[in-house]
């Protein structure tokens, strides 16, 4: 909970921290719905729809050079509804978002 508000407080009162950690990060998750850090001032729209990736360790062996991370797409959602310039709300269209 305490790492969720972080985030949620750094988007929204740090436009460097929005644009060069935070955005588009999920800030908060309930059944079927999320909150993004993604708003008016990104250009967020009421039925966009975006694709949920969860960033991971990879597996097996990395070459020198590669990334030891790898994205994993985990789902969709469409936002319903623009909170403010930082944040929507949006609703989960497919797949499981959950913390891990």
């Amino acid at each position: 909970m305490t790492s969720v508000m972080l985030w949620f407080a750094g988007c929204a009162n740090n436009s460097l921290y929005h644009s060069a950690v935070a955005r588009g990060q999920v800030v908060q998750i309930s059944t079927s719905d999320v909150v993004v850090c993604i708003g008016k001032r990104d250009g967020a729209e009421p039925e966009q729809l975006l694709n949920v990736y969860r960033i991971e360790l990879a597996k097996g062996v990395v070459e020198e050079g590669e990334s030891i991370w790898q994205r994993v797409h985990v789902g969709k959602v469409k936002i319903e509804r623009i909170i403010d310039d930082h944040f929507a709300k949006a609703r989960v269209i497919e797949g499981k978002i959950a913390w891990t």
